[in-house]
């Protein structure tokens, strides 16, 4: 394992919170938050720092094992045995050890967002057979992998509760229940075709839009349902005609590190412009970031280098899309991969062969200076990438220390840059920043960023697709 310098945030931060225990190599800490326990073992919510991801702290006491001590060797070497399987429908085993002082034996896995199979199913009550016979092809294509292994694996526990669900990554017959069932959870309303459905529980809002959690029902997935009054429009009815036409746009888009955009339909009886987009399973990056304070420099360049991918995308799209409000709170996380996507493309504007837009919207700590002249291009998204790893590595939102959206204006049109660039002890880190904050013409673009010497380290990695590959 290739050991990685780490960015820690000040100890005596309040937000931060603590590891209970560290594995022996430093890399994976537990949290105090139990996931789940058995008979014999217990999981906790814990945290891989090098790959920043999340990951699950299995631990199992051995005290359970004292009158058959040839029963704890015989289990830590088929642990061990188990580490080797590369597998997408097995849980990937990452790390195993025994710890003599506490007497157990501790293994860290992969963590599958939405559970075991069974709640799953009980909590989605109304699923397509379609989606349930690509879950099952999917538990017996892990079962084959296992039978074919040399030597052969067998289960010999194989139930809804050993099979776990990454629930934002899996017109039909629907299987429905008994619609008297108590534990089924109603929609509060479907989308015109009766596909989506919308439950109460609310994700996040925004000054004009609200998220919802939502279930796609054919594929058998979690899903995000975004909803814009319209009344919010009210005195400006062509914008609402942009604005539904520049969606239906971005639904067009097919791109691992852009939030994917499923459906789009505007409901005239409640005023409401709604859309249907995948749904990461760690709210954004600004909230990662302060949860996980103990990351490793080889983990935030990951993250970079995913965001540029998606603006490469989009800037080199047909035509040009420009995000415009680039921030880490725009960014989204599948924290037990690590991979991020940009979202929030709302206020992206769609330019043509000029590239250059005109109109001042975005975040006021994360906007180039050219966008309060209302003229530029989409380097303006670059700027704010620059923001956006500053953030991250000092955790601090650049220009903390204005307190007013004039004082910032001030500073950005007068090239001062953010106090918290100070803080930035990693020289080659705190170049690669400058780079994306310098003036327009000196700006790199994407395509260029990902070639700089920054990223050398950085695999060009589709790991995500097999996130067990990062631990090999």
């Amino acid at each position: 394992m290739s050991q990685m310098p780490f960015v820690n945030p000040d100890p005596s931060d309040k937000d931060s919170e603590p590891f209970v225990e560290t594995d022996p190599t430093g890399r994976y800490g537990r949290y105090s938050e139990l996931l789940g326990s058995g008979a014999v073992k217990k999981v906790y919510r814990a945290f891989d720092q090098e790959e920043g991801i999340e990951v699950a702290w299995n631990q199992v006491k051995l005290r359970n094992f004292c009158d058959d001590p040839t029963m704890v060797d015989r289990l830590y070497s088929e642990v061990r045995l188990l580490r080797s399987l590369t597998n997408k429908n097995i849980i990937a085993l990452y790390s195993v050890w025994r710890d003599d002082q506490r007497n157990t034996l501790n293994f860290i896995t992969e963590v599958c967002t939405s559970g075991d199979l069974r709640e799953y199913r009980k909590r989605h009550r109304h699923v397509s057979m379609k989606a349930l016979k690509k879950w099952s092809k999917q538990i017996l294509k892990g079962l084959n992998y296992l039978h074919l292994h040399d030597p052969c694996i067998i289960h010999r526990d194989l139930n809804c509760s050993n099979v776990f669900v990454n629930g934002n990554t899996g017109q039909m017959p629907f299987v429905n229940p008994d619609p008297s069932d108590k534990d089924s959870e109603p929609f509060v309303e479907t989308d015109p075709t009766g596909r989506y459905g919308r439950y109460s529980e609310l994700l996040g809002s925004g000054a004009v839009k609200k998220v919802y959690r939502a279930f796609d029902q054919e594929e058998g997935i979690e899903v995000a349902w975004n909803q814009v009054k319209l009344r919010n429009f009210c005195d400006d009815p062509t914008m609402v005609d942009r604005l539904y036409s520049e969606v239906r746009l971005l639904r067009s888009l097919t791109n691992k590190n852009i939030i994917a955009l499923y459906s789009v339909w505007r409901d005239d009886q409640r005023n409401t412009l709604n859309f249907i987009t995948e749904v990461c399973t760690s709210g954004d990056l600004r909230e990662y970031r302060k949860r996980h304070r103990h990351v490793s420099m080889k983990a935030l360049k990951k993250w970079s280098k995913q965001i540029l991918k998606g603006l490469n995308y989009l800037h080199l799209h047909d035509p040009c899309i420009i995000h415009r409000d680039l921030n880490c709170s725009n960014v989204f996380v599948n924290g037990n991969t690590g991979q991020v996507k940009i979202g929030d493309l709302g206020l992206a504007a769609i330019v043509g062969r000029s590239h250059c837009a005109h109109t001042i919207l975005g975040t006021p700590e994360f906007m180039a200076p050219e966008l309060y002249d209302e003229d530029y291009t989409e380097l303006v998204d670059i700027y704010s990438f620059g923001m956006c790893l500053l953030e991250m590595v000092t955790l601090e939102i650049p220009y903390s220390e204005c307190d007013n959206v004039a004082k910032i204006y001030k500073k950005v049109c007068s090239g001062v840059r953010p106090a918290a660039l100070n803080k930035v002890k990693d020289p080659e880190v705190k170049a690669f920043i400058e780079k994306c904050l310098a003036q327009p013409r000196a700006r790199p673009s994407a395509a260029e960023l990902l070639k700089d010497p920054f990223f050398d380290e950085i695999v060009d990695d589709d790991e995500n697709d097999d996130c067990s590959s990062s631990h090999q």
